[in-house]
Order: structure tokens, then sequence, then C-alpha cells
């Protein structure tokens, strides 16, 4: 591991040494009276054959520089050994068992709509070729009006600034 990656170890690690004895509590309690059936049986298995460090992950969402999954840019693949110690996307998921990944212009991963939907489908693939075979939560800062990170052909909205001064619930609807 990298001494630049250390940080983000250091802090996992400090969330599972808080986290971890609340773990058993938070993952297998149910209420007496919550409804019962297959899908929760199924959650109660999955969340049962996790280690801990796959449950603490599944508790973080972070970014990655690229524009693929494993993207062999050397600028990325240098940017992204910075931050976590890993080259890719592919990889942080795998060492860090993430629950999710938000893109940014500026980590290079919203250029176009093809480019956003096979990066979100080759991270998709990644994660579910863990062991827990969770699938990711995948978001952007999109607020709309000044911050649009997803550009044309996407639907361009007004910010929350704009629509507010009109004082009309009618107006955020058009």
């Amino acid at each position: 591991m990298t001494h630049r990656a250390r940080p983000l170890a250091a802090t996992l690690l400090a969330a599972v040494l808080c986290l971890g004895p609340l773990v058993p509590v938070l993952s297998v309690t149910a209420a007496p009276d919550s409804a019962t059936g297959p899908d929760e049986a199924l959650i109660r298995k999955l969340i049962k054959g996790m280690t801990i460090e796959e449950k603490v992950g599944q508790m973080f969402m972070t970014y990655a520089y690229g524009q693929s999954a494993d993207d062999p840019d050397p600028a990325m693949v240098a940017a992204n050994q910075a931050a976590y110690g890993v080259d890719n996307f592919e990889q942080l998921i795998d060492e860090y068992h993430l629950g999710g990944i938000i893109y940014f212009a500026w980590s290079n991963n919203v250029n176009n709509p093809t480019q956003i939907a096979d990066l979100s489908n080759g991270i998709q693939d990644g994660a579910l070729s863990q062991p827990s075979e969770i699938p990711l939560l995948v978001s952007t800062d999109q607020e709309q009006g000044v911050v649009v990170r997803v550009g044309p052909p996407a639907t361009q909205f007004p910010g929350n600034m704009a629509l507010g001064p009109a004082r009309g619930a009618a107006n955020a609807r058009r």
C-alpha cells in the first residue's frame, strides 16, 4: 500500500473499529412486527455472509478518475494512485468494497451519454463480480442551473435559484 492510500485505509479501519460492535445489531436485528418474506430472508443471508470489510465498504461512496471502469490513461492511473493507491474504478471496488460511486466532470467521468453508460455498466460488472454481488449506487452532482455535470443531449432544467423567486410550484412543474 502506498503512503497516499494510507489515509483512506486508516479511515476505513477507524470506521471498522468504531462500527464493528454495532454490525451484529444493525445487520441482523429486525423489529418484532416487521414483515417477513423471501426478500428479507435473502437480505439477511447476504449480510450474514459478508465480511466486516464488505459491510463497512458498503457505507462509503466516492469518486475515481477515468472514462471507463478500467481506464488505462496514465494521467487517470496516476490520479487514482495518488488518491487511493489503485489504478482504476475496478481496483477501487475490489479493494474497498464500495457501496457507491459519484461522477464528476473534473474526474473525467461524464463526457457523453455513451461513455457514461459504458462506465456505469463497467463499474456495475465489477461490483457484481464481488462475493456479495451487490450493485453500486451510482450518482452525480447534477443540481441543474449552474451545476450541470451531464450536458446535452440530457434535458437541462433551471436551478433552484431560478425557480425559487417565482414563488410558484406550477413554475417548477413546467
